[in-house]
Parts: structure tokens; sequence; C-alpha cells
């Protein structure tokens, strides 16, 4: 199993955010996430066995709803060598405090620490880009599209199929 955990984008934003990936889109070769989704953390290939002990990890996280908005766009790893186009959130705090409770949980089970975490919605994987200019007005545009909360944490196995990944809810963990 291909497992990952994270949070969906609210339906209400997701049209919106789709619009925002086709105008990416032509200013390069890229792929558009398909699933938009805050990722805490990805597991990789687990064997079925870890399963049960990665559930009853989870269960145990203790969070309150988090607060949160779109801020800025970005790439990683830099401006310059563009290979991931991203939406940053607000409350970067709080988020990240709920991943570090994450990775602390399934680190005791195994699974390394991710140093690097930043709470983003990753909108496209880049080939190579063709029009920067065109990307750089689309990233100096204002989004006021308002709050949403984060109340649950998803564990995901993500399928490979004919038309990329396919993601399937195994179990949500909900906020206290």
């Amino acid at each position: 199993m291909r497992l990952f955990i994270a949070t969906k984008i609210p339906e209400k934003f997701v049209s919106i955010l789709r619009e925002v990936q086709q105008q990416i889109g032509k200013c390069g070769k890229l792929t558009l996430a398909k699933e938009l989704h805050i990722t805490f953390k990805f597991l990789g290939e687990v064997n079925l066995n870890k399963l049960d002990i990665i559930k009853e990890k989870l269960s145990e996280i203790k969070f309150k709803d988090i607060k949160t908005s779109f801020t800025n766009f970005g790439c990683f790893p830099s401006n310059k060598e563009i290979r991931v186009v991203w939406l940053g959130l607000n409350n970067e705090k709080e988020i990240i405090k709920l991943q570090i409770d994450i990775d602390n949980k399934l680190n005791k089970v195994g699974f390394e620490k991710d140093n690097r975490f930043s709470p983003h919605i990753t909108l496209a994987r880049v080939k190579y880009i063709q029009d920067k200019t065109k990307l750089n007005e689309i990233f100096n545009k204002e989004l006021n599209l308002g709050s949403f909360e984060i109340n649950k944490v998803t564990l995901f196995n993500s399928i490979e199929t004919n038309e990329g990944y396919k993601h399937e809810v195994l179990n949500d963990f909900y906020s206290s």
C-alpha cells in the first residue's frame, strides 16, 4: 500500500483552484494535481500488517479545529528551478504543530520524521516553464477566497491507475 496522511480542500474552493491551475498550465509543460489536499506526511510503500498500528497512532492525535486561508503562490525548490507550484496557507504554526504531532506518533513505529514540512497545496508538477512572465503575473494575483477549517486528517491509500493516482480513504481522524 502507498500511504499518506492529508486533509482535503473543501469543495467550495476546488473549482476556483482548478481555474488557477488552468492558468498555470498555460505557462509551460506541467502536470496539474488532480486531488487538492494538504499533505501532512507521506509514508510511501507500507506493508498491510502495519496498517492497524498506523491507525492506532493516528487516533491518539488530539487537535482542535485549525482555521486557515490561502496566502501566496510559491515554487519548490526555488523560483529559479521550478519543479512544483504550490499555494501557501495561513496559520502555519498550528498546521505545523499538527504535522509534528503526526510525525512524532508515527516515528515511534518506524517512520522517519520530516524536517522540511511547509504547509501548502500542490497545484502542479513542472517539466518546464515556457512563459515565466505569465507565471509571475499569476503569482502576483491576490486570492481572497475566504477561510476554512482543518477539522480532520485522513489516512489515504494512493492507488496507481492509467489516469494517474486515485486516493482511497482508509480512515478519518477528527479534531476534538
